[in-house]
């Protein structure tokens, strides 16, 4: 059998079985249980699915691409495990305990409870997150499409819309339990096939001393496809070639804090079926996250190994790193390769499809006095699951931007309003309305902004993205107007919000 046949099988295989976990799943029949999956789940598929999403395609293929082109820098994303187990630890407990003074559905019920139920935070809030959540779900469907338009040409419509159409029908199915028991089997497989890749890496290109041979022996490398690669020897140093992109990750800031500021890691706190399991569900999610972003680092420097030995041709499309990589391998890895990277995309589609549909139809909608109750609020929140999908699979089509930069713009736009509303508001008495009104309206208003002159090619200082600049503004916004409008009547917390705050 053609071995093009066999991956593909593979991958609906994998879609068969996310499907019927997704569908078969036991499913609560209340609003909070089926969007939010509140209080539903131990601490083994809770760590799986968050380092799931997390893993992404912007890391297993964007990250390849990025380890190829640009050196190093990325590879300091293995170093974001560690973050989990204190995301999970000083963020979780408050996150978790504050699910048990008030409901909590989404993301938008914790801001309203957090900052006795202000609108203004609520809205604009939960629009950047829509943004950044929505950008983050092209970037998957982005990446997914990538497979088959380098195995067969197929055009990204079409192959998005029956991949992603699966995806879409099982969280509408489901719900979001769906999404996360489907990710825990996904993540499972991320970390089985992220170990047999370090394997192969040390046994059969030498490590990293086998890569830094090799580019040295040949930096300059021109194929017969016409490709010319490059390899500088900063490739090979602690940060890389220092383009925009690595130069955003290696801010220890955006790395490191962003993962306490991701939906991935938020939303699954308040999963947690007991309080106590939340130090074990975050170091599950450290060791697969260190496994899995270990793992798309050396899949970087693979292929630069075999670039730089003329075993393979200089890519034309670094995006397509990854499937090189696997081709060349031989038909077993290229399956396992082929189906951990489809896992790592699928759970992250569904993760933010889902948060998405949740901010659409329920949190904003709630600013503007527009409210459902039970089967209907499920109802309208299946809807907004079908149409998101919809056209994010249609936006992603015809997109040319590589998948790395579709992830950070989803990676920086949510930092713009989390690390102020979430994390600092959550371990802060002291943040008052005031300056979490601040931080959550100049967020948006500042991505919007940014996003314009970025489409007509302003160059941001020192070549940073703008998101970091918006990052720092809000989070420091919010802080000085807190210390300047805190009053202790106005803003004093009540007592059970403040038993959560000092946990």
């Amino acid at each position: 059998m053609n071995e093009k046949v066999i991956i593909v099988a593979s991958i609906f295989v994998l879609l068969g079985v996310s499907f019927f976990i997704g569908v078969t799943s036991k499913r609560s029949s209340s609003v909070q249980g089926f969007i939010g999956s509140t209080k539903m789940f131990g601490p083994l598929i809770t760590g799986l699915s968050s380092t799931a999403a997390m893993v992404s395609g912007m890391i297993m293929v964007g990250g390849t691409a990025g380890i190829y082109l640009n050196g190093n820098a990325l590879s300091l994303s293995a170093f974001l495990s560690c973050c989990f187990t204190a995301a999970y630890i000083f963020i979780g407990k408050r996150m978790r305990a504050i699910a048990e003074i008030g409901t909590v559905t989404s993301l938008g019920d914790v801001i309203a409870l957090r900052y006795k139920g202000n609108g203004v935070i609520k809205g604009f809030a939960c629009a950047v997150i829509f943004i950044g959540c929505f950008a983050y779900l092209i970037t998957q469907i982005a990446a997914g499409a990538s497979l088959f338009s380098f195995l067969f040409g197929w055009p990204p419509l079409l192959t998005s819309g029956v991949i992603f159409g699966v995806v879409i029908l099982y969280v509408m199915i489901g719900g979001e339990s769906a999404g996360i028991l489907s990710q825990a089997f996904q993540g499972a497989l991320i970390v089985i096939v992220g170990i047999i890749l370090c394997a192969v890496f040390f046994g059969r290109f030498g490590g990293f001393s086998g890569v830094m041979e090799a580019v040295a022996a040949n930096p300059t490398v021109t194929g017969g496809n016409g490709v010319t690669a490059n390899f500088s020897p900063r490739l090979l140093n602690a940060f890389g070639t220092d383009t925009l992109g690595a130069k955003a990750n290696t801010w220890i800031l955006f790395s490191f804090v962003g993962v306490a500021c991701q939906p991935a890691t938020l939303t699954r706190m308040y999963a947690i079926k007991e309080p106590r399991d939340l130090p074990y569900a975050g170091l599950v999610a450290a060791i697969a996250q260190g496994i899995a972003c270990f793992a798309a680092t050396i899949l970087g420097f693979s292929v630069m190994y075999l670039v730089a030995t003329g075993e393979i041709n200089p890519l034309a499309v670094a995006d397509e790193a990854v499937w090189h990589l696997a081709d060349y391998l031989g038909s077993v890895m290229n399956i396992l390769i082929v189906a951990s990277v489809m896992a790592a995309i699928i759970s992250s589609a569904s993760m933010y499809l889902s948060i998405s549909a949740s901010m659409l139809s329920k949190d904003i909608l709630s600013c503007f006095r527009i409210h459902f109750k039970d089967q209907k609020q499920i109802q309208a929140y299946r809807i907004a699951i079908a149409i998101l999908g919809i056209i994010g699979i249609i936006v992603a089509s015809t997109n040319s931007e590589m998948v790395i930069t579709l992830g950070f713009l989803g990676w920086g736009t949510l930092m713009t309003v989390t690390l102020p509303v979430f994390v600092i508001g959550m371990v802060w008495k002291r943040a008052t309305q005031k300056g979490m009104m601040f931080a959550a309206v100049s967020a948006f208003i500042l991505n919007i902004i940014a996003l314009a002159l970025n489409q007509r090619g302003f160059v941001w200082p020192a070549g940073l993205p703008w998101y970091m600049y918006v990052i720092c503004f809000t989070t420091a916004g919010s802080i000085l107007v807190s210390f300047l409008t805190y009053d202790e009547k106005k803003d004093c917390l009540d007592k059970k919000l403040e038993a959560v705050i000092d946990l």
